[in-house]
């Protein structure tokens, strides 16, 4: 008949609060002692050795050196140890204890940010999708709330955000808060990635065990670029009566210079509307500076610039479009200019281009980043 282990010590999955624990396993009948010796296993290595009781039945591991604290041990018997007459356990007995005061790894409970108001959601590593979470301000903290108090060192070193540089780390009093600051502002439209490392460690030592990977796109409504949303063109106008109206340019598309009420002279209006970002407002004078007009076979001039509710000249002749002006974030801009489409020009076609420099940037820093251009060709 094969022997049996009754009992091991410390029990499976129990918690010691002491470093050298006494160590021993029971078996139902008296061992083959060098059989157990050589069977006999503890996982991670420990010094020490082994005593058989009077009987052969119960082999007591001594410890000469204390376990490591907070760390999980593994204690193996393996088959090939047998009884005295040479029968071998049927199969290994493996059981663990936990030394230390408490084991349970830690959590991570959120990442947020937007002052907190906004929760990361964390992209699953083992599917084929990306999840991302949007809506994020350029100057945005990220916090991470964790399950328990968290050692410092272990966690500011496994957790990282790219691309960017977030070296200002913070704390609450409780120490399960971790808050990240960007050194500087994070990029209009950029995506960043948050990795949680699973060497993070709370205070007991206990590892969090896995990559916790949360990905961002600096989004939000302070945080959005100028945008070009429309531009119309008015050109009829015979500086005293009313208009026929606008009409929306676009991109390589074609308008016809109305004829002039002065010598080679037509008057015209350029708005450009602008989506801005929530609360932003762009300076005239910035505006002024990054426009720009170039005509080929036409002299066109700008004479005057205005903006919003401070448009005077010729406010009226222009109402407000629909579902486009005014709107909280849209803002217009109206260049009043001169075309000379006499003499030589008269007849021929030609083209205009309208422009903004990468650099015009609101109230609140956001740039447009990249040029921006319409070119529009003239039939007269």
């Amino acid at each position: 008949m094969r022997p049996l282990i009754r009992s091991v010590n410390p029990a499976n999955l129990s918690v010691i609060p002491g470093q050298r624990p006494v160590i021993s396993i029971e078996f139902s009948e008296a061992m083959h002692i060098p059989s157990v010796i050589d069977s006999f296993h503890l996982d991670p290595d420990a010094d020490g050795y082994i005593v058989e009781s009077a009987d052969n039945t119960v082999f007591t591991f001594v410890l000469t050196e204390d376990l490591a604290w907070q760390t999980l041990y593994t204690i193996e018997v393996g088959n090939a140890a047998a009884d005295a007459s040479g029968n071998t356990l049927r199969e290994p007995s493996v059981s663990s204890f936990f030394v230390g005061s408490e084991s349970e790894r830690p959590r991570v409970i959120s990442v947020s940010g937007n002052g907190s108001t906004l929760a990361l959601m964390m992209d699953d590593r083992g599917d084929e999708t990306e999840t991302v979470t949007g809506g994020l301000e350029k100057d945005t903290a990220i916090v991470i709330a964790f399950s328990e108090s968290m050692d410092s060192v272990s966690t500011e070193g496994a957790t990282v955000i790219v691309p960017g540089s977030w070296s200002k780390a913070g704390w609450n009093d409780e120490h399960d808060t971790l808050t990240l600051n960007p050194d500087t502002n994070l990029v209009v439209g950029g995506r960043y990635t948050l990795t949680v490392g699973g060497g993070s460690s709370d205070s007991q030592g206990n590892l969090l065990g896995e990559d916790g990977v949360f990905v961002f796109e600096i989004t939000g409504p302070r945080s959005r670029r100028p945008l070009v949303s429309a531009v119309r063109f008015l050109n009829d106008f015979d500086g005293e009566g009313t208009p026929t109206g606008t009409v929306e340019l676009a991109h390589a598309g074609a308008i016809t210079f109305a004829d002039p009420f002065s010598a080679g002279e037509v008057e015209a209006f350029i708005d450009v509307y602008l989506v801005l970002a929530e609360s932003a407002v762009v300076n005239l004078y910035d505006f002024s500076e990054a426009f720009a007009i170039r005509a080929v076979n036409a002299d066109i001039g700008a004479f005057g610039c205005k903006s919003n509710a401070d448009i005077s000249f010729h406010a009226e002749d222009i109402p407000p479009v629909a579902n486009l002006y005014p709107a909280s974030s849209l803002h217009a801009f109206r260049c009043a200019v001169r075309v000379d489409n006499s003499g030589s020009n008269a007849d021929k076609p030609g083209y205009i281009v309208l422009s903004l420099d990468p650099g015009l940037e609101d109230s609140l820093g956001n740039a447009l980043g990249e040029s921006w251009s319409m070119m529009v060709t003239t039939t007269n």
